[in-house]
């Protein structure tokens, strides 16, 4: 990196070391997911048809962390999207352990 001003230049450098956090798109058993808006603001609207009352719908981050989780209750559900970060997040809708459907949701800021 070199960095100048008024003053003059100075050069520094350093190796780093790239590494990949995840690869690919999460698995799924099932059919798509509809997520709207995407990107989504406040809240995000979900639609999965045939969904029980069971199911659970996450948010996970590049990192993959669960960033919120809840039931979903009915076939099209509102989700809030309070206190969410800005960011690229995959939306995963599972039952009983198994993964039903897997999108990608981009939470925009406000």
């Amino acid at each position: 990196m070199t960095v100048c001003n008024t003053n003059g230049c100075d050069t520094m450098c350093r190796d780093i070391e790239i590494k990949t956090i995840a690869t690919g798109e999460p698995e799924s058993e099932g059919q798509a997911m509809l997520l709207y808006p995407n990107p989504a603001f406040e809240a995000v609207s979900v639609q999965y048809p045939g969904a029980r009352p069971s199911a659970r719908f996450s948010l996970i981050n590049v990192l993959g962390q669960t960033v919120y989780a809840a039931p979903l209750k009915s076939e099209e559900s509102t989700i809030s999207l309070e206190g969410i970060a800005t960011g690229i997040y995959w939306a995963v809708l599972s039952d009983e352990g198994r993964r039903l459907a897997v999108s990608m949701l981009c939470v925009a800021g406000n």
